[in-house]
């Protein structure tokens, strides 16, 4: 009995192993295409500020590794930084800690046709202490600013991937 039932798991499991059509993300497909050609062939649009600045190096690191190729798509986004406190200091009452939120709208457009393709927004966020010190309160918001444009352009170089890998 207990044999039969271990026969019927194990051809069951294997039933639905057959139909599993996963494969990892980065590797070519049937025809050879890989989702890294494609990505290299997104043209990001040019920064206006200096967080946008980050946003797209750290992007266009992700999506090109050296090679150049004709673009196919075009990437359009405006990245929105917004500072609030959370938390007081408790003699003073003077902010100390803060939250840096980051929102990033994207548009990705086929050049060929010119029609949009892929679009969201994507929101993170990263936190920072001020200081009483000029430099180190810069530094610590840059910091978190630099953390913010970075996320984002992991998380939409996972998404841009993943739609790439899918049409």
């Amino acid at each position: 009995m207990w044999s039969a039932r271990r026969g019927f798991l194990i051809l069951l499991a294997a039933g639905l192993v057959a139909g599993c059509t996963v494969r990892p993300l980065y590797a070519p497909d049937a025809s050879g295409r890989s989702v890294q050609e494609e990505l290299r062939a997104i043209e990001v649009e040019m920064p206006t500020t200096r967080p946008e600045q980050v946003f797209r190096n750290s992007l266009l690191f992700g999506l090109q590794d050296g090679e150049t190729v004709p673009p196919q798509y075009r990437l359009e986004y405006t990245l929105a930084l917004n500072s609030s406190s959370v938390g007081i200091e408790a003699v003073t009452g003077v902010p100390t800690a803060y939250q840096l939120s980051g929102r990033l709208q994207y548009r990705l457009f086929d050049i060929s046709t010119g029609h949009q393709v892929l679009g969201a927004v994507l929101n993170t966020v990263a936190s920072y202490d001020r200081s009483s010190q000029a430099f180190a309160k810069l530094r610590a918001e840059r910091d978190a600013e630099d953390r913010v444009a970075e996320t984002l352009a992991g998380i939409l170089k996972t998404r841009l991937a993943s739609y790439l890998a899918r049409n």
